[in-house]
């Protein structure tokens, strides 16, 4: 079997674990697949299904449905709280060492003010996002596309 096959089959094997949140619509603080999600709603869901219990209760703690203004705000704050939990791996960047469940934190649009979340879902080249966009629904997107990238946090193991 050739290598690209090789590699193809293992990315396959790998999007498995988020395979089925693509296309799951949007929805503004949503925070169960089957209705839909927002940009923090996906992060939740992929870091439950990567860590467990442990984040479920770290998240439980979150607002559900902040204003959009305060979203991000409310996000840094909460990691700050726990921040036992959570590493600093970067600020203005993604970094070289990307894991999957890393915590992206942006800052998009025209201005630049409006907060946004994603989260990595494949480390090696291309880095791959996922997160959610209000007329395509969850998506996964290259990292390479990033913009307003403020920091990025891992969890500890």
């Amino acid at each position: 079997m050739s290598h690209h096959l090789r590699e193809a089959g293992r990315r396959r094997e790998h999007r498995s674990f988020y395979y089925d949140l693509l296309r799951v619509p949007y929805a503004q603080g949503g925070r169960d697949a089957a209705k839909g999600l927002d940009c923090l709603g996906v992060v939740w869901e992929v870091l439950r299904r990567l860590k467990g219990q442990k984040v479920e209760r770290m998240l439980s703690s979150i607002p559900s449905d902040p204003p959009k203004s305060v979203e991000l705000s409310t996000t840094i704050a909460h990691l700050a709280a726990v921040r036992r939990d959570w590493l600093l791996m970067s600020k203005g960047r993604l970094p070289k060492d990307a894991k999957l469940g890393d915590v992206v934190l942006q800052m998009i649009g025209l201005e630049h003010d409006t907060p946004h979340v994603s989260v990595v879902v494949w480390n090696e080249a291309p880095v791959t996002l996922l997160t959610a966009h209000k007329a395509k629904g969850v998506v996964a997107v290259p990292a390479s596309k990033a913009q307003g990238v403020v920091a990025v946090y891992r969890l500890k193991d």
